[in-house]
């Protein structure tokens, strides 16, 4: 409880901030208001990002139960997830509520099976998300570094990222014996051995499953070019200067990692600040409110996830009178 109130507190705190400063402008709400092919389009790509997410997470489902997996009915799932991650204090109330469902997938999956898809989904979303960032700050290298210094500071950031997950899948490929080796060493580490037993199992679960590893990060590469072209789609007309598509992808996935670190709900205030920070580097000066019109449509996406809720909830409830009519 103290958490969720210190979290509301630092998120609302640095929201009003932002107002007082002047960072964040109504107005702008209210001029995106007479855009709306402009809303229905990056609302429709961030629904197309929540398929292909829903798709990577039934992957990596199907290494855990050998049951038949009803991708919509995972989607649903995956949805409601988003809904109650929204509306519910807490950074993993969304994935308890997911977990709760998976019993009904499969009534044999341990706690630990359904933590790792969770942590899995998370880990292979974060891996496509810098190699994109990465691929395109080495691309647009030159570009990137004589804008400002500050954006000079990000790019190097990028490629360092990506040099980590370079080094991801060389270990990755290490030989079966080797992985035995550093799995046990590492659980003797003191402290943090075996706190780390999950994450250890996580890790080369995804070493050993390496068909499901490629699709699960391909399929992250494609959902995150869905997610920063809806960003770009309704964000670009409020720029004041004229910013190339590709080079938003060394910025917007920074802030878009920044926004998923559970301080705030749903990045609020957190979001603004870093976007607000971000932009400065393109000599945008209203990157609060840039980020302001797209969290509205983020927001408003995971709230749709109610429909799947109460779904899947009449659903069941039918299912149970069904099966009290056939008993009596």
């Amino acid at each position: 409880m103290v958490k969720n109130i210190l979290k509301i507190l630092i998120s609302g705190g640095l929201f009003f901030w932002l107002v007082q400063q002047g960072k964040i402008d109504t107005n702008l709400i209210k001029k995106l208001a007479l855009e709306p092919k402009l809303i229905a389009l990056s609302l429709s790509l961030v629904i197309l990002q929540n398929f292909i997410n829903a798709w990577r997470w039934v992957q990596i489902l199907s290494t855990q139960t050998k049951n038949k997996l009803n991708y919509f009915y995972l989607t649903g799932v995956n949805w409601i997830g988003l809904f109650f991650n929204t509306v519910l204090p807490g950074a993993v109330t969304g994935d308890l509520i997911k977990m709760f469902y998976l019993k009904q997938v499969d009534s044999n999956l341990s706690k630990t099976s359904m933590f790792l898809t969770v942590l899995m989904d998370r880990i292979y979303g974060l891996i496509g998300l810098i190699t994109l960032m990465g691929i395109i700050s080495l691309f647009r290298f030159n570009t990137l570094t004589n804008i400002s210094p500050g954006l000079e500071k990000i790019v190097y950031f990028n490629l360092i990222l990506l040099f980590g997950v370079a080094i991801f899948f060389i270990v990755v490929f290490f030989p079966k014996s080797l992985q035995l080796k550093i799995q046990e060493s590492t659980k003797r580490i003191p402290i943090i051995g075996k706190k780390t037993i999950h994450l250890n199992e996580c890790f080369w679960m995804m070493a050993n499953e390496k068909k499901t590893l490629f699709k699960c990060i391909g399929s992250s590469l494609v959902a995150h070019n869905f997610g920063i072209l809806a960003f770009f789609t309704i964000t670009s007309p409020f720029y004041g200067t004229q910013i190339n598509f590709l080079d938003i992808f060394s910025i917007v996935p920074i802030g878009m990692i920044i926004t998923a670190i559970p301080i705030s709900p749903g990045g609020l205030g957190v979001g603004h600040a870093a976007f607000e920070k971000l932009f400065q580097y393109f000599n945008v000066m209203n990157g609060a409110n840039l980020f302001n019109i797209f969290w509205i449509i983020f927001i408003f996406n995971n709230l749709l996830g109610v429909i799947p809720y109460l779904f899947l909830s009449k659903k069941k409830e039918m299912t149970l009178k069904e099966a009290e009519s056939s008993s009596s």
